[in-house]
């Protein structure tokens, strides 16, 4: 080969290895240039992920120091957490690899985009049951407030009824003391009484007798006092006929029957009763008794009583003879 053809020769390889090495260098700076932004890219996808898990630490925090009252949402928000945590564990693996693919990198910028959404719909959450929480201690507060006032309402009226209790109870003991009295009071007392045994003459006329043998019946008359502080109306007063044997006549289908003497406290039998139509004035009374078996020779006692207190009594002789 001749020297103009071994320079021509030459002179192409230069050019070939110059044009290779042009190419490789080329190459060489874009690939660099490459990785250099993929190592950027990587830092700022890291400080953004870093970022991130500061930001969802600090948001795990703050649930966990909320007093949430509704357990529906408690578990909802818990879920959403967990969630959350599984992308950050991928964005965590793909941040580990010394190279990242394009297509890594994008992968890493998409999680952290959804955990930025997922950690404010969150702080939503939170917010909400943050409120909501508030809303609800304020009404335990108002609801403590109003049942404290009722518990002193209650005590204030506990203790107003026990003085009222006492007052009632004093009343009552001053009244059942004073009743006997009231009561006493009144009794309209009589006077001017006669008893005596009568028969009837064949004209219906009325005369007295003392022989027992004829007696038909016993009359007993009596006149009502004056009482001005007694109430007027009906007075009931009851008769009781002491035989010689010293019992009360009773026949109970004659109207007859039983009281409680306020002198002794003890149950009595009445021989009769009659009612009277007093006016606070004094009156005349009379009542008769008849009974079915006949009358006995001796002493009798004619016992009147009102409001069962004795008030008059008066003793009559039936005997043989006229």
């Amino acid at each position: 080969m001749s020297n103009n053809a071994s320079k021509v020769f030459l002179g192409i390889l230069a050019l070939i290895f110059g044009a290779l090495a042009l190419f490789f260098g080329v190459k060489y700076g874009q690939v660099q240039k490459q990785n250099t932004v993929v190592i950027e890219e990587k830092k700022e996808v890291n400080k953004e992920y870093n970022t991130l898990t500061a930001e969802f630490e600090t948001l795990k925090q703050e649930f966990e120091a909320l007093e949430i009252k509704n357990e529906e949402l408690n578990g909802q928000l818990s879920a959403k957490l967990k969630a959350s945590q599984s992308s950050k564990n991928e964005v965590a693996r793909l941040l580990k690899k010394e190279k990242l693919t394009q297509q890594e990198l994008d992968r890493a910028r998409t999680l952290i985009e959804q955990l930025k959404q997922e950690k404010n719909n969150l702080l939503t959450n939170v917010q909400m049951l943050t409120k909501e929480n508030q809303v609800l201690k304020f009404s335990n507060d108002s609801l403590t407030q109003k049942v404290t006032l009722v518990v002193e309402e209650k005590t204030q009226l506990e203790a107003d009824t026990a003085v009222l209790i006492a007052q009632k109870n004093e009343i009552t003991a001053e009244r059942d003391e004073l009743a006997p009295k009231a009561e006493y009071g009144q009794v309209v007392r009589v006077n001017s009484i006669l008893a005596e045994g009568v028969r009837y003459k064949n004209s219906g006329k009325e005369v007295d007798t003392k022989n027992y043998k004829r007696v038909e019946k016993v009359k007993v008359c009596f006149n009502l006092e004056a009482n001005p502080i007694a109430d007027a109306g009906d007075k009931e007063y009851m008769v009781r006929i002491i035989d010689p044997q010293g019992v009360a006549v009773y026949e109970e289908q004659r109207g007859s029957g039983v009281f409680t003497g306020k002198d002794t406290g003890e149950e009595m039998k009445y021989t009769t009763r009659t009612y009277v139509n007093y006016e606070n004035e004094p009156k005349s009374v009379c009542l008769y008794w008849s009974q079915n078996t006949p009358f006995q020779k001796g002493m009798y006692t004619a016992e009147i009583y009102n409001k069962g207190y004795k008030v008059g009594a008066q003793q009559f002789e039936l005997k043989s003879g006229l």
